[in-house]
Parts: structure tokens; C-alpha cells; sequence
């Protein structure tokens, strides 16, 4: 668009835009039509491990002067921290 708004309008484009217009239909027909129970998300086999190293890591956060505007970040992206009881040992788990 913003091609022709610049006046560099080509007529190569309204062929491209005559080929991708139904490709687009067609995803936002299959966006609309996919139901909640549909989406499938694969996760990593070591997910729970990489997390856990990732928060062991957060312990060398930066002690200078950007240190609290980092810490503040972190906490941004955590949404809620859950603790179970290790099983059969005592303790719990992240």
C-alpha cells in the first residue's frame, strides 16, 4: 500500500495482489473457523528444564544502576508461579 500511496504503483502489483487476495481469504475463513478445542501447541520434550535453568539464570542479574528497570522486566513476563509438593520426597517443586 504504501508503495502506491508513494505514487510507485507497478502493474505487476495488481496481478501479485489478484493471486495472494484469495490465499488471504481463505486463512482468515480457516482462522474463524478454528475452534478453541482445535489448537494443538507442541512443546519442547525438556520445557520444564529449560525454564528451570532460565530462572536459575536470572539470579546474575545486572547490580548497576540498570539493575532495577531489569528486575522490573523479569516480573513483567511472569504471570504466575506455581508449587507443588515433591512427590514422595519433601520439598517443592517449581
Amino acid at each position: 500500500m504504501r508503495a502506491i500511496e508513494d505514487g510507485r504503483y507497478e502493474l505487476s502489483m495488481k496481478e501479485r495482489l489478484k493471486t495472494v487476495q484469495p490465499e488471504k481469504a481463505s486463512l482468515t475463513e480457516t482462522n474463524q473457523n478454528a475452534g478453541a478445542g482445535e489448537l494443538n501447541i507442541l512443546l519442547h520434550s525438556n520445557i520444564r528444564q529449560l525454564y528451570h535453568r532460565k530462572v536459575g539464570e536470572l539470579e546474575s542479574v545486572p547490580t548497576g544502576p540498570d539493575a532495577m528497570e531489569a528486575i522490573n522486566f523479569i516480573r513483567s513476563m511472569i504471570e504466575i508461579v506455581v508449587l507443588r509438593p515433591k512427590v514422595p520426597e519433601k520439598g517443592l517443586d517449581l
